[in-house]
């Protein structure tokens, strides 16, 4: 529900990313992070409220799930919820005036959160 389904569409976007990893899919996403939660994952929900911490700040200590948000709304009140944490991109200032933009294109925002935690592993 609120999302594209796991199609030949999704893989094309992917550039067939799709094909190369396993993909799954849930019907219930804040339950499902509540069970991964259960079973030693972090959950890292993406976000520019007050309280998030800045990507660079994460600790990889245990597997961890990334939730990224929709690009007009964010992240859902129930998916925020069951996060662990809430992270941001540090080195903008997002305190947007008129006509500015307070977040980036989704995946240009999960590619940079994703290239901050790989670096960790490194």
């Amino acid at each position: 529900r609120n999302s594209a389904p796991l199609s030949g569409a999704v893989s094309k976007a992917s550039a067939g990313a799709m094909e190369a990893m396993q993909c799954q899919a849930c019907n219930n996403m804040p339950k499902f992070l509540e069970e991964s939660k259960q079973n030693g994952w972090a959950v890292v929900g993406t976000s520019l409220d007050t309280g998030a911490i800045a990507s660079t700040q994460l600790s990889l200590d245990k597997p961890t799930i990334l939730v990224l948000g929709n690009e007009a709304y964010g992240l859902r009140t129930n998916v925020k919820n069951a996060c662990d944490t809430l992270a941001y991109i540090p080195g903008r200032n997002f305190q947007a005036g008129p006509g500015d933009v307070d977040s980036l294109n989704v995946s240009v925002a999960g590619g940079i959160f994703l290239y901050t935690l790989l670096s960790k592993l490194q």
